[in-house]
């Protein structure tokens, strides 16, 4: 249901509660609130909460029991439950996973809770102004709704109209927009409104239905809030006359008829002040802290207010308290005030929560942060707003996380060039980097400006601790762009830099980049070098804190690495043991992005060797995943190789979500992703399109040709032979070009797989032209040396079947 401020979309779902409520059905509340929209599951923690009468300000084991009580009554014995929920209220608790496991597990108990609770009785579930909920909610509320398909539960969002819909994926039954009412609907609202004030004075009813109501009615303009704002303001400023004058001011506009009301509250439109600062919600305990009056003379303010019909009482809870009844009554509360006495209270307000609510600080650092920047105290608001955005990357919420480090980056930059300051600018651009790369890939332009920022600040105030995860931010930019040069010019500072730390996360995460580069040079050799080196120096238990600080976790990239490297000397029973230990790492790691990066590369190291089920369910579980964890870079990887995969199966479907992702890569300049990507889908594609499948194989040969990136070279020449000789025009002699020189090119760089593909197509070729002689030693060279391991690799398979089926003849030639 939506409709614009004050057009009645609150009392309809009151009326709506109070029906359901008679017939003995339950209710759940969600209201979002406007000083919340980066806040993880907001409107939903802040009901639990209330529900269970849980104060953030007492003792942990104490609010533990609480929680513990309120569930167990829900879904008994459920202690697993119990543990998700006292970690999303804040609380100390271990739990197994990632935080991307774990953020998936808490959504999941919440809808279990929900689900239980409408086994219970139907249930009504009221999401208010979803135009200011934040992305996890929306997530939430997207599950509970596709749960709800089979329970008996009712779901009503009211949103204002510049919200989106598409940020519901939910199929509602009905779509209802309110608009202004007729003038008629507006009479009525009036008359209701006097009678009751007046029933007992029937003279002045006549009197304002005769005299007065159409010069209401001319002003709201069909808003019903304005209406009965109007209406109590004139019933007001009669209170005490027998009939209504006609010499009433009528306000222009709601927020005139708002403020006009305020003005006759005498002392207690300071309560309704201070109060607006705090929120449309505002705890009872915080207002008494930032009040300069004594308890009575508060009670006396909020018991006017509530007869004035301002404010309700809610439940006590962490958040409650009471509560505007209208966020428009807020805001005119807050307008208000002189911008100056505005600053103090929103200062003042700041400092309670920090001293004296320690616990509604640490659980949303956001409100301390928003208080102390309406106070233009720009060094603490960024300083907040940074322990907000970590804490949610850590809730793997990184869409919040981002705009947290924005609002902190606008704020610090109104503070001096002092150390302190230049500190404060350094953390974030390094945070806010880090941030972006996880939610948007290894490239966006957005995160590698904020490294630049970094490294430059770094290099300023001399703090090399600092300058590495930013020189690392661009090196890793540089890698996915397949920046030769830049690499080369990065690596060698930051690992002289890394290595006066040995044993340091610096260190080990320097010699992972030195392996990529080698790995990305095509020098496998010294590649599993360098990474059997990095594997053996990283501690046993992954580091989370140096994942956090670089975007990697160097013991999961060097594990991971190693199964590339070993898939590539064909030893897969090696491969497939490095990246089990790389799973497993990345599993425990409590770092988001490590598992979708070496399960996809385990996935590409399926395509190629053919297990193509395989690669498809891996990247199926990725999507997935990546979609839960807001990783946009790996998602568009996972759908890439599941799109590969099926259209490598003949599913027309699969092209076109391997297309998208490549439309993701090339608009996000990932040619690293396109160059492990496109010889397949070139090879997907030779069946319904030829062309261009050649165009795309094509460009993937000139690309590794030019960017001195040879990692894919070899397996770029056997595919570009591959798809001429599937053209409507073949061409077997540039074919076989392509093919030794491809095999020239694999066995430079050790990479035997590809030797043995491109041995296989060139004998192939050369057998059916009657040229079985050139066979053999291309044949025996491809095989040679190769380890027992590689005996059940379908391509060495393969390749034997030939050298056995040779004539007598070709093998006596040897």
């Amino acid at each position: 249901m939506t409709g614009e401020a004050g057009i009645g979309k609150s009392r309809l779902v009151a009326a709506l509660a109070d029906r359901q409520r008679s017939v003995g059905h339950l209710r759940l509340s969600y209201q979002c609130s406007q000083y919340h929209r980066e806040t993880a599951l907001y409107p939903f923690l802040t009901q639990f909460r209330r529900a269970i009468g849980l104060n953030g300000d007492v003792p942990h084991d104490v609010q533990h029991q609480i929680i513990e009580s309120a569930l167990q009554a829900l879904v008994p014995g459920r202690t697993d439950i119990t543990l998700l929920f006292t970690a999303l209220l804040g609380l100390p608790a271990t739990l197994q996973g990632t935080p991307a496991e774990q953020h998936e597990q808490a959504l999941k108990a919440i809808v279990e809770t929900i689900e239980a609770a409408s086994r219970r009785a139907p249930l009504l579930i009221l999401f208010e102004d979803a135009h200011w909920a934040d992305d996890s909610s929306i997530e939430l509320l997207t599950l509970i709704a596709a749960a709800a398909e089979n329970l008996p539960i009712l779901i009503l969002v009211t949103a204002r109209p510049e919200f989106e819909p598409g940020r519901l994926n939910l199929s509602c039954d009905q779509q209802v927009t309110l608009g202004h009412l007729e003038p008629e609907s507006i009479v009525a609202i009036i008359q209701g409104q006097v009678e009751a004030a007046t029933h007992d004075n029937r003279a002045a009813l006549v009197a304002l239905s005769e005299q007065m109501t159409q010069r209401i009615v001319e002003k709201v303009d069909g808003v019903p809030l304005f209406a009965e704002e109007m209406t109590q303001l004139v019933l007001d400023a009669n209170a005490d006359s027998v009939l209504l004058s006609m010499d009433i001011t009528i306000p222009a506009t709601l927020q005139d008829s708002l403020m006009a009301r305020l003005d006759r509250l005498g002392s207690a439109k300071l309560v309704a002040q201070m109060a607006s600062v705090i929120g449309r919600e505002f705890p009872r305990d915080l207002l008494m802290r930032i009040f300069d009056h004594d308890v009575t003379t508060l009670d006396a303010a909020v018991a006017q207010l509530e007869k004035a019909g301002l404010i309700s009482s809610g439940i006590n809870g962490d958040h409650a308290g009471l509560v505007f009844k209208h966020a428009l009554l807020r805001d005119a509360a807050y307008e208000s005030l002189p911008h100056a006495r505005r600053r103090d209270i929103h200062r003042s307000i700041a400092v309670s929560l920090q001293r004296d609510f320690r616990g509604r600080a640490e659980v949303e650092p956001e409100i301390v942060a928003r208080h102390y920047t309406e106070a233009k105290q720009y060094r603490e608001a960024a300083e907040w707003w940074l322990k907000a955005g970590e804490l949610r990357v850590r809730q793997v919420a990184y869409g919040e996380a981002i705009r947290h480090f924005e609002r902190a980056i606008n704020q610090v930059e109104r503070l001096p060039d002092d150390d302190a300051g230049q500190m404060l600018r350094l953390k974030l651009q390094i945070a806010y980097g880090q941030a972006l790369m996880a939610r948007t890939g290894y490239n966006d332009g957005r995160a590698m400006a904020a490294f630049g920022r970094a490294e430059a600040i770094a290099s300023t105030i001399g703090e090399p601790a600092l300058r590495h995860p930013a020189l690392h931010g661009l090196w890793l930019g540089a890698y996915m762009r397949v920046d030769i040069p830049t690499l080369d010019r990065i690596t060698p500072l930051f690992f002289a830099s890394a290595m006066q730390m040995p044993g340091s996360s610096d260190a080990l995460l320097a010699e992972t980049d030195s392996g990529m580069v080698a790995f990305l040079k095509g020098d496998f050799i010294e590649a599993t070098r360098i990474f059997k080196s990095n594997v053996a120096n990283c501690p046993a238990s992954p580091d989370l804190a140096g994942g956090l600080r670089f975007g990697m976790e160097p013991g999961v990239n060097g594990l991971a690495y190693l199964g590339l490297c070993h898939w590539m000397s064909c030893d897969m029973a090696a491969s497939d043991q490095y990246f089990d230990l790389a799973k497993a790492r990345a599993e425990i790691s409590g770092f988001p992005p490590a598992l979708p990066y070496t399960q996809l590369y385990r996935a590409h190291v399926a395509l190629a060797v053919g297990q193509i089920t395989l690669a498809e369910t891996i990247a199926t579980q990725m999507i997935e995943l990546t979609e839960a964890q807001g990783l946009e870079f790996y998602n568009a990887w996972a759908r890439a190789i599941c799109g590969i995969a099926r259209g490598l199966r003949g599913d027309a479907s699969g092209l076109l979500l391997a297309d998208r992702a490549r439309q993701y890569f090339a608009s996000s300049g990932v040619v690293i992703a396109q160059m492990n990507n496109d010889g397949f889908y070139a090879l997907a594609q030779v069946n319904s399109d030829p062309a261009a499948a050649f165009a795309i194989s094509e460009a993937s040969l000139r690309v590794a040709e030019t960017t001195g990136c040879r990692m894919v070279e070899a397996g770029a020449y056997w595919v570009h032979g591959t798809i001429l000789l599937r053209l409507d025009d073949p061409d077997p002699r540039e074919a076989e070009r392509l093919w030794r020189v491809g095999i020239g090119k694999a066995r430079q760089q050790s990479a035997r797989f590809f030797e043995v593909c491109l041995a296989s197509s060139l004998a192939n070729l050369l057998l059916s032209q009657g040229r079985g002689a050139e066979v053999t030693p291309i044949v025996d060279a491809a095989l040679a040396g190769l380890a027992d391991e590689a005996a059940d690799l379908p391509q060495i398979i393969a390749l034997r079947a030939i050298r056995l089926a040779l004539p007598a003849e070709a093998h006596n030639s040897d």
